[in-house]
């Protein structure tokens, strides 16, 4: 439901796809963990170092893919992942003392 805002005018096309099953929709572009982490912070105004790590130094049970990056194939392409995390950030950020 937080999502649906940021579909923009187009959001009744995703909605009522004639189209059936579960449909990974993402935003433009493709990012790592390290720099969605990073852009957040960015965006936040918090001045703190991110550190990169593999998924080996991870250490979880599972192992994780190379690449988990999903792509639309389905569905019309939304705009860049940076500008929706942008609009996101500045409606729904609160403020905390990092």
């Amino acid at each position: 439901a937080a999502i649906i805002p940021f579909l923009g005018d187009d959001k009744e096309h995703y909605a009522f796809s004639p189209g059936y099953g579960i449909y990974h929709i993402v935003n433009e572009g493709v990012t790592n963990w390290y720099e969605y982490a990073k852009e957040i912070l960015s965006l936040a105004g918090i001045q703190k170092e991110v550190i990169p790590i593999t998924s080996e130094e991870l250490n979880r049970e599972a192992p994780r893919p190379k690449n988990a990056a999903l792509e639309n194939t389905k569905l019309p392409k939304l705009r860049p992942w940076k500008e929706a995390l942008k609009e996101y950030m500045s409606t729904n950020t609160p403020t905390h003392n990092f």
